[in-house]
């Protein structure tokens, strides 16, 4: 009777070892994405810059990816205090920093203490050379000026700004 068993199943494994040598083997696809996996990632971020002056930035995100080479960020609140007194706020719906490079997008909305309002849906701003560019049409209003353009270019150093097509309304009291 065990004869019988070790011949039968001697059998069944050689003929299950013929079908599979003449079978054509499968290929798993194990084709790396192309997408970028991120190596961290953070929900409701808040990011307090503190000096000996007190709080001077407090950034906020709704989400952070940290890629490889750079970070992503969602739904970017940024509000700033600056030396002089002045504070600022700016929001975005995303925005990206690679190396010195800060690139904001979508609905960028910019204001400070002094009147000063800036709206885009596209911008850069160079960390290291203090370069600000907005490739894209923008609106820069004050108290009494409303400029419209399709591109500016504001270097923070010098205090000069650079703008095409622009124009301009100015309201009289």
């Amino acid at each position: 009777m065990a004869v019988k068993l070790l011949y039968y199943s001697l059998f069944v494994f050689v003929g299950v070892f013929v079908f599979l040598l003449y079978k054509e083997p499968y290929y798993i696809n194990l084709k790396q994405s192309d997408k970028p996996k991120a190596n961290l990632e953070a929900n409701r971020v808040t990011n307090y810059s503190i000096q000996k002056e007190g709080v001077v930035l407090v950034a906020k995100s709704s989400q952070i990816l940290r890629y490889k080479t750079y970070d992503k960020f969602f739904n970017i609140d940024i509000v700033r205090k600056k030396s002089d007194g002045v504070t600022d706020n700016l929001k975005a719906k995303e925005g990206s920093l690679r190396g010195d490079l800060l690139r904001v997008s979508g609905d960028i909305r910019y204001a400070d203490s002094n009147g000063i309002k800036f709206f885009s849906d596209e911008s850069t701003y160079n960390l290291k050379s203090k370069v600000f560019k907005s490739l894209s049409k923008f609106t820069l209003e004050t108290n009494s000026t409303t400029v419209f353009g399709s591109s500016l270019v504001y270097q923070v150093n010098d205090g000069k700004i650079f703008a095409h097509n622009v124009k301009s309304i100015s309201k009289v009291n």
